[in-house]
């Protein structure tokens, strides 16, 4: 029999196998690709990774804690606080410990900022999926999710750039330091490192320059004030933007009642509080606070003398003292400032034919091509009354119109000038000094009382002659000194001192010595 018709398949069902078997051949070869590619982006992914981790700080060599721009204090005699000196950038900290923060500034700044803090280790994933979640479906972003330990890692290790990279290292060492500290210690660090606006670091600047008051004594309100400022600085200023600033408030109010902090009669007590009313007054005591005195000018001048000659080049002497958190005690003596102050300023003390103002004028005139033009003049008048036609004057002789367009500065100085220095004999502390009569217009300007060098000439006579001779009763006004030449053996050499009208009239009265500076 012939079976060859029995095997034999039809040609077109052929064909068909062998495309599905060639099908299938690619089929596990793309699915073999893939997996291969998979693993091959998952692993350069989770080298790059790796790499982006070990790139990151060492830890052990690392601190959380802020270390620059603390402010410094100047202290009387009596260790009353006198002045206080910034960073150069205006920025101010000053450090204090969980345990002065009230409690409800502790977790009022949680309620906004890290409500999971407690407990999280130091990234928060709900926090991280929330803020993915809102940030799709408004099609930006609009929320983040650091947390309190990641934005110290940002403030004071990492740089505040915005990279995939830098974010990885935060997330990593943020994890790192909730091992390596308590969580008590973290919101210390962070409550002392948080930008509060106009160069206030830390809760307790902040409270010093919007109520002027110790961070302990904050109110509830004025708690949440400052906490709803860290966010946007500048836009919630509770100076420049009190509205915005109160309705932050409000949110971490009501964020605080949810996460069961306060209670409702808690709240409603803070909401009827106006805080922004002490801000104002607050701020405008603080915009008008006079420059250094001539006292602080003198100190500051010679602890950076100090300093330097310690080993610290000039910048480092000025980074220190203004960001060092440094406390300066003084022998200033406030009562006899106040007495030297007096005095100085008295006008009735100065001869009245010799009493004018000093002014210097100064003037930049914009021309039409954009440059400037610069004129400047020294001048005296008698009175504040002529001071405008002194201006006017100049401008006239400088063919300066009111059809241009210019800046001015006046630089006014009292004359006759003076300055006192007021020193303890046996100890040669300072309790007081006066750098010039009238108003101090900038810090360490310039400082009559140390920077004004002039040859004493006879001055040293009543202090080193006539003022002990009196003072021990070895003479008196009346007593009789003879008035003649005389020569003094130096060995070597000899020193004859004259009078200054080369005149000697033999017997004279002590009186009229001092009267006519006799030698």
């Amino acid at each position: 029999m012939d079976y060859s018709k029995i095997d034999k398949k039809p040609e077109k069902e052929k064909t068909s196998k062998n495309i599905k078997r060639v099908q299938l051949l690619g089929f596990r070869v793309f699915f073999i690709g893939l997996i291969i590619g998979v693993f091959v982006l998952v692993g350069s992914a989770f080298t790059v990774f790796m790499g982006i981790l070990r790139s990151a700080p060492d830890i052990s060599n690392l601190e959380l804690k802020p270390v620059t721009n603390f402010t410094s204090f100047i202290y009387d005699k009596n260790g009353v606080e006198i002045d206080r000196l910034n960073s150069d950038q205006g920025e101010a900290r000053i450090y204090v410990t969980l345990d002065e923060i009230p409690y409800l500034l502790q977790k009022a700044v949680i309620a906004i900022e890290d409500e999971r803090f407690y407990e999280h280790n130091g990234i928060d994933v709900k926090g991280i999926l929330r803020a993915l979640v809102t940030n799709i479906k408004s099609g930006g972003i609009v929320e983040g999710a650091s947390t309190i330990t990641q934005q110290l890692v940002k403030n004071n290790i990492l740089s505040p750039e915005q990279t995939y990279t830098r974010k990885i290292q935060e997330m990593y060492l943020a994890i790192q330091f909730d091992r390596k500290y308590s969580k008590d210690l973290i919101l210390e660090y962070y409550l002392n490192t948080m930008a509060l606006g106009h160069g206030m670091n830390g809760v307790q600047a902040a409270s010093h320059r919007y109520f002027n008051k110790d961070v302990t004594e904050l109110t509830l309100a004025e708690c949440v004030v400052i906490a709803g400022i860290t966010q946007a600085p500048t836009a919630l200023s509770p100076v420049l933007n009190p509205e915005a600033n109160w309705n932050k408030a409000k949110l971490i109010l009501n964020n605080m009642i949810e996460q069961g902090y306060i209670t409702q009669a808690e709240m409603d007590e803070a909401l009827l509080e106006d805080p922004y009313q002490n801000i104002q007054i607050v701020n405008q005591a603080y915009v008008e606070a006079s420059p250094h005195t001539y006292f602080v000018d003198a100190v500051i001048d010679s602890v950076l003398k100090d300093l330097q000659e310690q080993g610290m080049s000039s910048i480092e002497a000025s980074n220190y003292l203004y960001g060092g958190g440094v406390s300066i005690y003084t022998t200033f003596d406030p009562e006899l400032q106040e007495i030297v102050d007096k005095h100085i300023n008295d006008t009735s003390l100065y001869p009245a034919s010799e009493l004018r103002i000093q002014l210097d004028y100064r003037v930049s005139v914009v021309n039409d091509d954009g440059t400037q033009t610069h004129h400047n003049s020294v001048g005296y008048v008698k009175s504040e009354d002529q001071i405008e036609s002194f201006k006017q004057s100049k401008l006239d002789e400088w063919g300066v119109t009111t059809e241009h367009e210019y800046m001015e500065n006046l630089y006014q100085t009292l004359q006759p000038q003076a300055s006192f220095v007021l020193m303890d004999q046996y100890t040669g502390h300072v309790a007081a000094l006066s750098g010039g009569r009238g108003e101090k217009i900038g810090d360490r300007t310039f400082n009559r009382a140390t920077q004004s060098k002039r040859q004493p000439g006879s001055t040293f006579k009543p202090l080193a002659a006539y003022a002990p001779a009196l003072d021990t009763g070895t003479l008196s006004p009346g007593s009789v000194i003879i008035d003649q030449p005389i020569t003094i053996n130096l060995n070597p050499g000899t020193y004859s001192p004259k009078n200054h009208d080369g005149q000697y009239i033999g017997p004279s009265t002590m009186r009229r010595g001092i009267w006519h500076s006799v030698n």
